[in-house]
């Protein structure tokens, strides 16, 4: 005698089944973001390389690297050419294939400035930015110590940084030969990520050296670190440090053109050794 053919699953089998693809989608879930977050972390590598090429090439030209204060040609309020003090990020956009943005700039007035949103300057790991308009910002520079601007204090040395503030009077512009005689390319690190990176949207006084950069501090505290969390009481001069959303560290592209991740883990004497052009320079004032 044959048994009766079933024709529906039990609902123990339908349990069954629920729970094996519960199981199959909550390891799949995780490995699909992995990927994509890998897929971000590459190309934002990748925009941080041709980003500090375009500062190479701006060097080359200019026998100087760009200022994290930088004359720019600009109108006046007559009309007239004049250089205002400008971000780091603005005298390299011809070199970023950002030659209309360059253009706009020169032909207009400080006022009258349509400041664009540049995808090569964002980090698609920089989620609060992607989605974002206008100038804003993922890579900064090394402006190396953080200036202290106090009466009889020296401001910037070449030693110290590859970003200088070249509004101030009597400082040297940095240069590639000086960097090789110094500490060398490979070993001093040209831009860097940083989630707290303001926008560049800004001219003369109103541009802060935490707004496109990174520094380092001679009495270090925990919100200093790599990647450290902001906190209700940190300053912007705080958080320009390295920061990132990927795993483990921020993005880092050396002068040499070499980009990777520099570990949170990372000491700080060796953070602060990559900033500095120089380690045997020695600064009275800024040790």
């Amino acid at each position: 005698m044959s048994l009766p053919r079933r024709s529906a699953f039990t609902l123990v089998e339908l349990l069954v089944v629920i729970v094996i693809l519960g199981l199959l989608m909550a390891m799949i879930f995780p490995a699909i973001n992995r990927m994509r977050e890998t897929t971000r972390e590459t190309v934002c590598r990748d925009q941080m390389r041709n980003v500090a090429m375009a500062v190479e090439v701006f060097a080359e030209k200019q026998n100087h690297y760009p200022g994290w204060k930088h004359p720019f040609s600009t109108k006046n309020a007559s009309g007239g050419t004049v250089k205002e003090y400008m971000p780091w990020v603005v005298p390299i956009m011809e070199y970023i294939d950002r030659s209309d943005v360059s253009d706009h700039i020169k032909a207009n007035k400080p006022a009258d400035i349509q400041w664009p949103y540049v995808e090569l300057l964002i980090c698609p790991s920089d989620r609060a930015k992607v989605d974002g308009s206008g100038p804003v910002l993922s890579y900064v520079g090394n402006a190396g110590r953080e200036d202290k601007h106090e009466s009889g204090k020296p401001y910037d040395y070449r030693s110290n940084a590859v970003f200088l503030d070249l509004s101030e009077p009597g400082v040297k512009r940095q240069t590639a030969s000086f960097i090789i005689k110094a500490d060398g390319k490979a070993n001093t690190l040209l831009l860097s990520e940083n989630l707290n990176a303001n926008h560049f949207g800004k001219i003369a006084d109103q541009i802060l050296e935490s707004d496109h950069c990174i520094v380092y501090h001679n009495s270090p505290t925990a919100i200093h670190r790599i990647n450290s969390t902001p906190t209700a009481s940190a300053t912007p001069i705080d958080l320009a440090r390295p920061s990132s959303n990927h795993r483990g560290g921020a993005n880092v592209a050396m002068v040499g053109g070499n980009v990777r991740l520099l570990s949170d883990e990372t000491d700080y004497g060796t953070y602060k050794s990559m900033l500095r052009v120089d380690d045997q320079f020695n600064d009275p004032d800024y040790p």
